[in-house]
């Protein structure tokens, strides 16, 4: 394998677990006090995305907001129309989404975020871990000053 070829592989390797999100995580320390309280102590270990994730989040928000608020004269459950859905519930729904698909390690009281009764801690972790993600964000307006002029469709494309 010469140089070019070496360099090349290392780019896909490279390019493989950028995609995969699992090489980028985050450790959060938390040692938090509800209101109510409680106290929620440990260690959070969470990756960054793969765009599977997003396909597996945008399933589990779907799950969570689709609870039965009633039932017709058949038993048959009624769903609340999505559209009269509170902001703030349906941020609570992405919260957990996030947490339940990318949570590599945590304390067992983290282990179902669903079931956890106090969201200032949910709130807390989650603030820590988009501050962190957002380093991996390039604004639209970046795009435009990143891209090269010499660069030519030819000298990017690479042989699979």
């Amino acid at each position: 394998m010469d140089e070019r070829e070496n360099t090349l592989e290392k780019i896909r390797e490279l390019g493989d677990k950028v995609t995969q999100g699992k090489d980028y995580t985050t450790t959060i320390d938390v040692d938090f006090t509800s209101v109510s309280g409680k106290n929620y102590k440990g260690r959070i270990v969470l990756r960054r995305p793969a765009m599977i994730d997003y396909m597996k989040m945008g399933a589990i928000k779907a799950s969570l907001l689709k609870i039965p608020v009633d039932y017709d004269e058949n038993q048959r459950p009624i769903y609340p129309d999505m559209d009269f859905i509170d902001e703030s519930v349906k941020f609570l729904s992405h919260i957990i989404s996030v947490f339940k698909v990318l949570t590599v390690k945590c304390p067992e009281w983290f282990l179902y975020p669903e079931k956890i009764e106090d969201f200032d801690v949910l709130n807390h972790v989650f603030e820590r871990y988009e501050k962190w993600l957002g380093n991996f964000r390039i604004s639209s307006g970046d795009k435009f000053e990143r891209d090269s002029e010499v660069t030519t469709p030819e000298e990017i494309m690479v042989d699979s």
